[in-house]
């Protein structure tokens, strides 16, 4: 099987799980960034993902990743109750450079979803356009205090976020930022 070849990788044996590593590039992709908040179900937990707003969709990725449940979730149980799709349970606080990593990937996702709080229609191309706001390469560190972001009745506003993001092996996050 497949999931052999990643178990038996000696990196991956190793006490500071060094895991088989990826150079990432990142490359804008703009999706539609529409300003009618009237076409987003942002508020109906039933409807399907691509009824949602970019905005929110972009506030959500935030949350999951600050809230941890993207890195404890690579786990698995007993660290998460739920296991992302992957060959075998990665926990990354064994890794050496999570914090510096999780730090940029918090960045990025600070400000996506500061750079998308405009976009409030699903990126479906239903209603007016606006200008795509995000560009590339994305800053890598965590702003320094909290922006007045979405301020406008869309759900999709830093009023969403967990109260406190949790610190991550010496990473604390300026409540500023969070509170």
């Amino acid at each position: 099987m497949l999931e052999d070849s990643y178990k038996n990788n000696p990196d991956w044996l190793s006490a500071t799980r060094l895991y088989p590593r990826l150079t990432l590039h990142q490359v804008p992709v703009a999706s539609f960034c529409g300003s009618s908040a009237t076409l987003n179900r942002d508020d109906d937990p039933k409807k399907d993902v691509t009824m949602k707003s970019l905005a929110l969709r972009a506030m959500n990725e935030l949350k999951w990743l600050g809230s941890r449940e993207v890195p404890n979730s690579l786990f698995g149980s007993p660290i998460s109750n739920i296991m992302y799709i992957w060959p075998i349970q990665i926990n990354v606080t064994k890794d050496p450079n999570n914090p510096s990593n999780f730090e940029a990937a918090m960045a990025t996702a600070t400000h996506v979803a500061q750079g998308l709080c405009a976009c409030k229609a699903p990126p479906e191309g239903e209603g007016p356009e606006l200008p795509y706001p995000l560009t590339f390469p994305l800053n890598a560190s965590l702003p320094s205090k909290r922006a007045d972001w979405c301020k406008s009745s869309s759900s999709a506003s830093a009023d969403k976020l967990p109260r406190r993001m949790s610190s991550h092996r010496g990473l604390r996050l300026a409540p500023e930022v969070w509170n």
